[in-house]
């Protein structure tokens, strides 16, 4: 079976030729054909690039080597990438996408025909060491300047993509405590229990509501629930009620509840 050597090996193996070892003793040694290594010293210039040029966590330990197709492109977006993170603004991959066919377009004029796939995406993020994270906490406070900054971002998006404002939706979740009981009561001026409190009944759904820019197209309420088949919509044709009823564990939202 072929082994497939890391760049930091290969490296590894030509550093020994540089230092003066015949390429018969290294191919012994190593067990690598010496027309291999011949190859390696011939492409020496590239795997040193790979091995620093490489942000992911393998970085020289990658076996396979793919530059980027356009490296104007991809220096471009990632400084731009850094640069938004440094901000603590928020990204996703498809904001990557319309910020690489902008900045590809502007590069290479009018006639660009780079398409921002989610193969080149994939390979974006893994040159450049990039990973998905959920952000947690509340160490910052509300950033204003990334979200004053946002609409123009919005608005990159909605050029790149052609869009109008049929397409354009805004949506909004919220959470419905259907049980709980107010905080506030009635109670006789005098009355020791009127500051004794209860326990809280803590059932919710989650209500996502949206419609779009023009407000002609209103899409029905989408309500989560805990149970995927209640009591209450058994033997009801689910296509007539005015809401949209899915369900999760704990009646949260989730991706593939939200696509």
């Amino acid at each position: 079976m072929r082994k497939a050597y890391t760049v930091q090996e290969k490296l590894d193996v030509v550093k020994k030729v540089r230092d003066g070892v015949s390429q018969a003793s290294v191919s012994r040694q190593s067990g690598v054909p010496a027309g291999t290594i011949r190859g390696w010293i011939k492409n020496e210039e590239k795997l040193q690039s790979a091995a620093t040029e490489c942000h992911d966590s393998k970085g020289p330990q990658t076996k396979r080597i793919r530059g980027a197709d356009d490296t104007t492109l991809d220096k471009a977006l990632f400084e731009w990438f850094t640069q938004s993170r440094h901000e603590c603004i928020p990204l996703s991959g498809e904001i990557l996408k319309v910020q690489a066919k902008k900045m590809s377009r502007k590069i290479n004029g009018d006639n660009d025909t780079f398409k921002a796939s989610d193969g080149w995406l994939w390979r974006f993020q893994r040159r450049q060491g990039i990973k998905s994270i959920t952000v947690s906490g509340e160490s910052k406070s509300a950033d204003v300047e990334s979200a004053a900054a946002y609409p123009s971002i919005l608005r990159d998006i909605i050029d790149v993509e052609g869009l109008h404002d049929e397409h354009i939706y805004n949506a909004d979740e919220t959470g419905l405590y259907y049980r709980m009981l107010t905080d506030k009561t009635l109670a006789e001026k005098n009355d020791p229990r009127q500051k004794t409190g209860f326990k809280k009944a803590k059932q919710r759904v989650t209500v996502l509501l949206a419609c779009n820019k023009t407000g002609h197209h209103k899409l029905k309420p989408l309500v989560i629930g805990t149970v995927k088949n209640p009591c209450a919509l058994h033997h009801v044709n689910r296509s007539t009620l005015p809401v949209v009823y899915q369900s999760s564990k704990n009646a949260w939202m989730t991706a593939y509840i939200f696509k």
